[in-house]
């Protein structure tokens, strides 16, 4: 999905990163509509100073970006923290479903893995990050899972 500079539909940004060595790369992380699905949600990117975004992450139309990082050594390399969250106004509430997740790119954002296995938390709801600009192979993260019953 390309878009014309802004997001007329994707009601709320979760974080802006933009590269260091190039500004006119920048990523926009779309967590999207509070109440219901929409298809703008996603990990958006543009080459062009923000005239055209292109989508370059999308799971599906009730999670989006929430967070997205660029690592200043390598900037190539990026990651984003997907979150599938809704509100519920009729109960007060809000939920959070189990399609968020790590990703990392490679290749500047034209490729994404899902980062699982390895000793890293599984069933990832949210994530935060942030990579160390002094030593890149620092990142930290507060990650929130789903509970598991003790049985």
């Amino acid at each position: 999905m390309d878009t014309p500079g802004g997001f007329r539909d994707g009601q709320q940004i979760g974080q802006i990163a933009i590269d260091v060595k190039d500004p006119n790369r920048v990523f926009v992380a779309v967590t999207g509509h509070s109440y219901g699905p929409k298809e703008e949600r996603g990990l958006y990117r543009t080459l062009d100073d923000g005239k055209t975004f292109k989508r370059v992450l999308f799971t599906n139309n009730r999670t989006g970006a929430s967070e997205v990082r660029i690592d200043p050594q390598h900037p190539n390399t990026v990651f984003t923290g997907m979150w599938q969250r809704q509100e519920t106004p009729w109960e007060n509430g809000s939920f959070i479903g189990a399609d968020g997740g790590l990703y990392r790119s490679a290749d500047g954002g034209d490729t994404w893995t899902k980062l699982t296995g390895g000793g890293r938390p599984e069933d990832i709801l949210q994530v935060q990050l942030t990579i160390s600009p002094t030593d890149s192979r620092r990142i930290y993260a507060a990650v929130e899972q789903r509970m598991r019953r003790l049985a």
